[in-house]
């Protein structure tokens, strides 16, 4: 969603109205859906926000209100908010951080409070990767939320180019859970501010996609510091090994295999040892699971 300039600018009521509240919830949705947004509903937003954080006992007229405020409101707004891809104004993008600014205030006040519903909106802005932290909040000078990755720099994105080595979050889906790691990967190809990325170890073909700007890239070697002990692994070695069931499990490398630069790994869920009370099926002791689980 690109916010574009649309000015319906209405005079900021006190907002301490159950209808009133509605009336902006809807006209934030509204807009969503007609990509664009008034910067007015924004100001106001901001209104609410700051009068909550002021004074949260006096903030609200009725009880009802109140609960409405976290029940329904924030969660309709929020995740408007965090949708949004691009911000084609400084007026607009001033707005927003001051409003996700008081937000995080609102939260700090609710928390002690064990107040369920504005964890339920907050989830919304707390994901690196939500166009909203992209777009307008990944911004080193603007003191909101720091990009969890340290070697982030605006200059080193901006120098990125086909064929250039990074560090990337790979993501596997196993059963129906996703894990997300980093791995080691080259720039394939950049088109606009896509990126492109090939990973080490994984055959050609598996391609992911980052926006420049992504929380998920980062220089190499930064992320995948001491990645060498894979390149060493061989037979007979011990490993950690994650199971279909989504449970580590130690198991014993049986067999290596190069395919051009691709080392495949053949890894049993057992581990031998003399001790073992159970025999493979060339009469070797162990513990575990046997050969048609490898």
């Amino acid at each position: 969603m690109c916010i574009r300039d649309r000015r319906r600018v209405h005079g900021i009521q006190g907002m301490n109205k159950q209808e009133d509240l509605k009336t902006l919830a809807s006209n934030f949705k509204k807009d969503f859906e007609n990509k664009t947004l008034t910067i007015a509903y924004l100001t106001q937003l901001v209104a609410i926000f700051e009068k909550y954080v002021e004074n949260p006992e006096l903030c609200f007229n009725e009880p009802k209100t109140k609960a409405y405020f976290f029940e329904e409101f924030c969660m309709d707004i929020i995740p408007c908010l965090a949708k949004i891809t691009m911000i084609c104004s400084q007026e607009h993008k001033d707005a927003f951080r001051k409003a996700i600014k008081l937000f995080l205030q609102v939260l700090l006040i609710e928390l002690p409070k064990e107040n369920k519903d504005i964890l339920l909106s907050v989830r919304h802005i707390f994901d690196p990767e939500i166009p909203l932290y992209q777009n307008v909040l990944c911004d080193m000078n603007s003191g909101i939320i720091q990009p969890y990755c340290p070697q982030f720099d605006p200059k080193w994105r901006e120098s990125l180019q086909k064929g250039m080595k990074i560090d990337a979050v790979k993501e596997e889906k196993l059963m129906d859970e996703r894990f997300e790691g980093w791995a080691r990967a080259s720039i394939r190809e950049i088109i606009g501010e896509t990126i492109y990325c090939d990973f080490e170890g994984i055959p050609h073909g598996t391609v992911e996609s980052y926006l420049r700007n992504s929380q998920k890239i980062a220089p190499a070697g930064t992320r995948t510091e001491g990645w060498e002990w894979r390149d060493q692994l061989k037979p007979e070695d011990r490993v950690d090994i994650f199971d279909t069931q989504g449970h580590w499990f130690l198991g014993t490398i049986l067999d290596t295999q190069l395919e051009g630069t691709i080392k495949n790994l053949y890894i049993g869920f057992r581990i031998y040892t003399p001790d073992g009370t159970k025999r493979d099926n060339q009469g070797r002791s162990h513990e575990g699971w046997s050969e048609q689980y490898d």
